[in-house]
């Protein structure tokens, strides 16, 4: 296949940065840089292993395009980091518009309806590429999939379509008006380009599973990747406590939950046994003040990705919990958290708190590949066991790394594309 190429189309760029970088990344870092270019809507910093070829087109040149309608919406960019600051404006424009209410998403799509997208420096980029697939990772947006959509159409190129969270099902906080009418517009064009795409891929099996009946059409899995090789993974320093570290954001209300496992820790007396740490980038200065006021955790902050590895090596134990109210369950029933997998790859014991209808949480439970915490009650009985050496961790970690090599492997997933993506 020296002739294929592939263009990537989402929101944000291939970069190591954020969760949705890495993974459109990782996915991809088996193929030639001579067979991937992308284009995306989000100012963001690139940094990619195997793509050298970008286009951006972003909000701010969207407004500016309907103000002055010469003015020319998108840039090809370099694989490089440049540190974007943002200005004052700018920096209440997206925390504004990070609410993702029905009047948020309606005007964003609506914005992209009448901006000027469609631009002749975009027309030259996707001729000269002679693409011959489209890979849309489909968001919560529409004009992401209007846009994948007018390409394929235009050039006859197949579209291959990337779920990687679950939108169709999913409802805004708020039941306005406006957001039964942006759901209802999603809904619409979500049907629409299923049963246009040549293939849709899935990153878990339930939402697969969902899909397949829902649509009538087949999906395939696609899950995330690591590269964590665990090579013993022995800690080289023997601590005297046991080590939790919870690692990632705190979004869903995931931080109430951290409360509850820092709370048991105190009420079951075992502070001086057990040390529970917790890496986040969470700016919501509440959350903030609510964790560091509670007893049984440390609190360190935000760290680099190699601080990351580091972390997970010198950790006993490795938490990833998920909200009990039903709403946030509702909005990652079928996801599948970027962190499992180097979770299940690290050698290290994986314990999950949290209700078992979340894919993330389930997925590991049926595989016995970790230790699943469904109530509070249990999770002092839990760390008891763990501390007693009462559980057979040896047969949990040996399946973890099973399900790594058959799931999150890059060649696996390089196979299953390679098959597909012409």
């Amino acid at each position: 296949m020296n002739d294929r190429k592939i263009l990537i189309i989402s929101h944000n760029p291939i970069n190591q940065f954020d969760n949705m970088g890495k993974t459109i990344g990782n996915i991809f870092i088996k193929f030639k840089p001579n067979e991937l270019c992308q284009l995306y809507f989000k100012d963001q910093d690139i940094y990619s292993k195997n793509c050298e070829e970008f286009f951006c087109i972003d909000d701010i040149s969207m407004c500016k395009s309907i103000i002055n309608r010469r003015y020319k919406t998108g840039r090809e960019m370099k694989n490089e980091r440049v540190v974007n600051q943002m200005n004052h404006i700018q920096t209440n424009i997206f925390e504004y518009g990070r609410k993702r209410n029905g009047l948020i998403y309606l005007l964003r799509d609506f914005l992209w309806k009448i901006g000027k997208w469609k631009t002749n420096e975009l027309k030259s980029w996707i001729e000269e590429k002679n693409i011959t697939s489209i890979f849309l990772v489909a968001g919560d947006y529409i004009f992401p999939l209007n846009i994948a959509l007018k390409i394929s159409k235009k050039y006859n190129i197949p579209l291959f379509v990337y779920f990687v969270d679950e939108f169709y099902r999913k409802e805004i906080g708020k039941q306005t008006l406006l957001a039964k009418l942006h759901k209802l517009l999603y809904r619409k064009k979500f049907k629409q380009i299923i049963n246009y795409s040549t293939k849709y891929f899935c990153i878990s099996e339930a939402m697969k599973d969902f899909y397949s009946t829902q649509f009538e059409k087949e999906g395939e899995i696609l899950m995330n990747t690591t590269d964590i090789i665990n090579n013993g993974c022995v800690r080289e320093e023997k601590h005297e406590k046991l080590i939790i570290s919870y690692i990632g954001n705190l979004g869903y209300d995931r931080w109430k939950n951290i409360i509850d496992f820092a709370n048991t820790i105190c009420e079951q007396g075992l502070t001086d046994k057990v040390d529970f740490n917790i890496y986040t980038g969470e700016k919501n200065e509440k959350v903030l003040e609510h964790l560091k006021a509670t007893k049984g955790l440390n609190f360190i902050g935000k760290i680099g990705s190699e601080k990351v590895k580091e972390v997970i090596h010198n950790s006993d134990i490795l938490l990833h919990v998920e909200n009990f109210n039903k709403l946030n369950m509702d909005k990652i029933k079928y996801s599948i958290s970027t962190k499992i997998p180097d979770s299940l790859a690290s050698g290290k014991l994986l314990m999950l708190y949290g209700p078992s209808v979340v894919e993330s949480i389930n997925y590991v439970m049926r595989n016995n590949a970790g230790i699943v915490v469904n109530n509070k009650t249990e999770i002092g009985e839990v760390l008891n066991k763990v501390l007693k050496n009462e559980i057979n961790i040896d047969d949990i970690l040996k399946n973890a790394q099973k399900l790594v090599e058959k799931n999150h492997r890059n060649s696996s997933i390089y196979d299953k594309l390679n098959r597909c993506l012409l």
